[in-house]
């Protein structure tokens, strides 16, 4: 049995060691199609998105930051832009979940029905189950940005093929038309998607995973720190059925690269929040800015750091889940993770935790 003390202390003493295993780094190339040949390289979408295809659809903007054919079909994942008085109305997913991670401004959020709302705050990450009814409308006067991740992929093709592509990102979302509203209602039932009509019934939720509200700061949910740096769980593979597990991490600053480990059963993803984060892997490294999008395939050898001199902060998801989910601390670095002990040391130890209990 590994206890959480000698974990923290392995990882604390963990350093890079140089491996080179020819790993490919794919920048934004914005191809799409549910039914290509997916890739397996990493993706590194820098903030802003600038050479990433965007599609307004419903009045809002979709900036795609990842596709299915960029994820093996895990998932999809757009910076998503609402304008004031932009979303759907109440509807269903009947293919794919559907998450929130609210970046700016306030939105409120129908889950259920029209009777069961609330406003998500910046911070705050949303679950919605696949089948269960909702809606989101921006009701003040300021634009709302959202991380949407959807799981798994294909919700993308919705917008690639009934969107409109977008050609000026600084212009103000075109007002939405009769005609938009009659073509999404008529052709959304090809991709999984039924509206909810007002005065009608929403369909049955029974036996459905249930909605997944964590509000800023995260005060109830468990909270791990490994090392220097805290875990925060947003949402585990038991409460996703498996999809994702997604963690908000605060990284504090250390003088040297660390922690080197490999993802042999999940894709692993970043999104960074505040500060920088130094990743390296065996052939290249980079510093990731806020915005910044990082997709590291299964089998890919890397670490993540931060070598800046003030608290950074990342969401870290992972896809898919085992179910049911070791605990959280041990579910951070997966049963695979190696740890790779000092460069400096002739011999290099490699400790592999895939039989831990």
């Amino acid at each position: 049995m590994v206890t959480k003390k000698k974990l923290s202390m392995l990882i604390t003493g963990a350093v890079i060691s140089g491996f080179c295993f020819g790993l490919e780094t794919a920048y934004a190339h914005g191809e799409h199609g549910g039914h290509e040949e997916e890739s397996e390289n990493i993706l590194l979408v820098p903030p802003g998105a600038p050479d990433r295809e965007a599609f307004y659809a419903s009045g809002d903007l979709y900036t795609f930051l990842a596709t299915g054919k960029e994820t093996k079909q895990l998932f999809s994942l757009f910076n998503f832009d609402v304008p004031p008085g932009g979303g759907p109305d109440l509807h269903v997913h009947g293919r794919e979940a559907e998450s929130f991670f609210i970046l700016q401004g306030e939105l409120t959020v129908q889950m259920g029905d029209r009777n069961n709302s609330m406003v998500a705050t910046p911070g705050t990450f949303i679950y919605l189950p696949k089948g269960r009814p909702h809606s989101f409308i921006n009701r003040t006067t300021t634009p709302v940005r959202t991380l949407s991740l959807t799981t798994p992929a294909g919700l993308e093709n919705l917008f690639t093929n009934l969107g409109t592509p977008v050609t000026d990102r600084t212009a103000p979302p075109p007002p939405i038309t009769e005609e938009d509203l009659r073509r999404f209602a008529e052709e959304g039932s090809n991709y999984g998607i039924s509206p909810i009509l007002p005065g009608t019934t929403p369909p049955p939720t029974d036996g459905l995973l249930d909605f997944l509200v964590v509000p800023p700061d995260a005060p109830d949910r468990e909270s791990t720190l490994i090392g220097n740096n805290r875990y925060t769980s947003l949402a585990t593979g038991n409460e996703t059925d498996g999809l994702f597990s997604l963690f908000d991490v605060s990284l504090q600053p250390q003088s040297e690269p660390g922690l080197l480990q490999s993802n042999s059963k999940e894709a692993e993803s970043f999104y960074v929040l505040a500060g920088e984060l130094t990743f390296e892997l065996p052939n290249q490294s980079f510093v990731a800015k806020p915005g910044t999008f990082v997709y590291l395939p299964e089998d890919t050898l890397y670490s993540f750091q931060n070598l800046g001199t003030t608290q950074a902060r990342t969401l870290f998801l992972r896809t898919p889940i085992a179910v049911p989910e070791p605990s959280s601390w041990l579910g951070v670095l997966g049963f695979s993770a190696i740890l790779v002990l000092k460069r400096k040391q002739k011999k290099q130890k490699l400790v592999s935790f895939s039989n831990l209990e």
